[in-house]
Formats: structure tokens, C-alpha cells, sequence
């Protein structure tokens, strides 16, 4: 069996500060493991609270697992690294320790919607804001309960959630003029995940998703009135033409713009 790093076990702190800056520093101690670990995160988060206090500035700082072996300290490394992935869960300016994401470092739990990404991109074709958004709120909560969902499943779950929906809205969105809303918030699909990228936290993609969804169903309901308006044209110019025909009846006209006669009573 090989023997500890000089007799002692370690572990590895790593400190973020922005995604460029990140400080490396490898821990040794002789007492037993779960000593350490109190140990490391009084030491981090006495750090973490000199750095926001003296340096006006936070820092997020992830601690790994412990190890006995040298060799496995690149290990330890990608252990505390990866728990800046749940920073956009449990939040910024934190100490952050591997051991409580309950995930080991390899793992990639598949996230599964169960359909509600469909169901939502139907109700923002019918106009249905409240409903989608509701659906938007359930998803939101089922991530927020499973806790330990990385940044990276996060944002793939963005790209999930937006596909049906652009894919509904392809014929209405192919003109130039409505690939940006009002409120700056881009409209086609792969511009628009591509802005995904930027986003570090669960309610920031839900904002920009809600952003959409509003856009979304602004352009379904104007598509809905421009086509409400054109049905009332055509019905018209038929009557116009055939007003001298005898036992001419709401039915005919229905039938002659492919809606129902009580829709079209409606739109009169």
C-alpha cells in the first residue's frame, strides 16, 4: 500500500474569484479526517471573511476530499473544482465542500422534464401566459428541490426547455425584424442559447426563460389577431359577391374561410 505524502494525509482548497482568477492551496495534516475537515473550512471561511472584509471584494472557495495517497491529489483538485459548478444552487461568496454536493465527481445525473418542455411550448402557441409560466415555476422548483444540479446540467436544460419552443414558433420568427424583443432579449434559437452560456444561476436562465416566453407569447397573439382580421376580410368580400345569391348562411361563408360559423359570429 502506498504511504501518505510524507505521513500526512491532504487536501485541496481552491479559491474563485472571477472565472480567470482561482488560487491553489494543498493542505497537510496528521489527525484524523473529519478534524481536518473542521479545520480546513475554519480556515477557509476565516479567508473567506478577512478577503471580503480587508479586499472590499468575495470569493467562493471549494474544498475537496481528503486523501492519503500523493498520486490522487489531482483528485482532490477536480473535487473542489467541481463544487463551483453548484455555486448557481447554493450561492456565491460561500465555502463550498465536495462532501455535501452528494455527487462524486464523475457523476452526471440526467435530468429528465417528463414532456413539460412540450407542454409548455404548446401553451405559449396558444397564448397561454399564466399556464406557461406556471409550467416555467414547476421546473424551476423541481430543479431547486434536487438541489445538486450543476451549472453545466443547468444551461442544458435551458437548450432543452427552448428547442420545442422555437421549433413551434419557426414560421413566425423567420423574419429578421423578429429575432430581438423589445426588452433586448434575443429570439433565435441558437443566438440565443449561446447567451445561455452566460448565465451563473438557476433564477438568471428562469428570468431570461420567462423574458421569452413573454415575447413568445406576444408574437402569438398578434399572429392570432392579423389572422382574426384576415378571416374577416375574406369572409366579407365573399358576402359582398354572393349577397345576391338565395339561402346564402353563415354556414356557407364558414365553410368558404375554414372556420367554424359560432367563431366566425364571434369575430363579426
Amino acid at each position: 500500500m502506498e504511504q501518505p505524502c510524507g505521513g500526512l494525509p491532504y487536501a485541496y482548497f481552491g479559491l474563485s474569484h472571477s472565472h480567470d482568477d482561482e488560487i491553489v492551496i494543498i493542505y497537510f495534516e496528521t489527525e484524523e479526517k473529519d478534524l481536518i475537515q473542521q479545520k480546513m473550512i475554519q480556515i477557509a471561511e476565516n479567508m473567506r471573511q478577512k478577503i471580503e472584509k480587508y479586499l472590499k471584494t468575495t470569493v467562493s472557495i471549494g474544498i475537496g476530499f481528503i486523501y492519503d495517497s500523493c498520486r490522487d491529489i489531482s483528485l482532490s483538485y477536480r473535487d473542489a473544482k467541481s463544487t463551483f459548478e453548484f455555486r448557481h444552487m447554493i450561492g456565491k461568496n460561500r465555502v463550498l465542500i465536495s462532501g455535501d454536493t452528494g455527487l462524486p465527481p464523475s457523476s452526471f445525473a440526467k435530468t429528465k422534464l417528463h414532456g413539460l418542455e412540450k407542454e409548455f411550448a404548446m401553451n405559449v402557441k396558444l397564448g397561454l401566459e399564466n399556464k406557461a409560466f406556471s409550467i416555467l415555476d414547476e421546473i424551476q422548483q423541481m430543479l431547486l428541490e434536487m438541489k445538486y444540479v450543476t451549472l453545466s446540467q443547468l444551461r442544458l436544460i435551458g437548450v432543452e426547455i427552448t428547442l420545442p419552443l422555437f421549433k413551434e414558433f419557426e414560421e413566425w420568427i423567420s423574419d429578421s425584424e423578429m429575432l430581438v424583443a423589445e426588452s433586448g432579449e434575443v429570439t433565435d434559437f441558437y443566438l440565443f442559447n449561446q447567451n445561455v452560456e452566460r448565465y451563473q444561476t438557476n433564477d438568471e436562465l428562469f428570468s431570461a426563460l420567462r423574458r421569452l416566453t413573454k415575447h413568445f407569447v406576444d408574437i402569438a397573439n398578434h399572429q392570432r389577431e392579423r389572422q382574426m382580421k384576415s378571416n374577416i376580410h375574406t369572409a366579407m368580400d365573399y358576402m359582398e359577391k354572393n349577397f345576391m345569391v338565395e339561402g346564402l348562411s353563415l354556414l356557407d361563408v364558414a365553410g368558404y374561410v375554414h372556420i367554424s360559423p359560432t367563431y366566425l359570429s364571434n369575430c363579426a
